[in-house]
């Protein structure tokens, strides 16, 4: 059974890509080709969050670093270290990043849907209305 997947609206992407437990899916809307991708804060460093995407196995691709003054880059894994799949899934990130980060936007052919999870403790989310932002009520309250 396919996991129930929801829309990120733009607003609310770079919080939720940067919550800490980030689980989401990004949809070519052309051929519904489907990357699940997963963003973790670094223990003990709120600037620096590890990469990765998920198929049978959960494969590092690289690192999202915050740097003073709101300076934000994505760092690729070595690539001569990744299989030619990692290779095309640390790309399509790097694309999807640039757009998000760096052009504040989504691409036209792209959805960024996530999991129902909670983008912060990553617990799974019940109430719609938390549903509908990403991040649950307890997330929230502390924020």
């Amino acid at each position: 059974m396919e996991e129930q997947l929801y829309i990120l609206e733009y607003e609310k992407l770079q919080d939720f890509m940067l919550g800490g437990k980030a689980d989401f899916v990004i949809v070519n809307k052309n051929n519904e080709h489907r990357i699940n991708y997963i963003i973790k804060k670094f223990p003990y460093n709120d600037n620096k969050f590890k990469v990765s995407y998920k198929s049978h196995i959960k494969i590092d691709i690289g690192y999202i670093v915050l740097e003073s003054q709101n300076i934000i880059s994505f760092q690729s894994i070595d690539f001569k270290h990744l299989a030619i799949l990692s290779k095309e899934r640390a790309e399509t990130f790097k694309g999807l990043f640039n757009f998000v980060f760096v052009r504040n936007m989504i691409p036209n052919n792209v959805s960024v849907c996530y999991t129902g999870r909670c983008s912060i403790c990553g617990r799974k989310l019940t109430d719609p209305e938390y549903i509908r932002i990403g991040i649950g009520k307890k997330c929230l309250e502390e924020m």
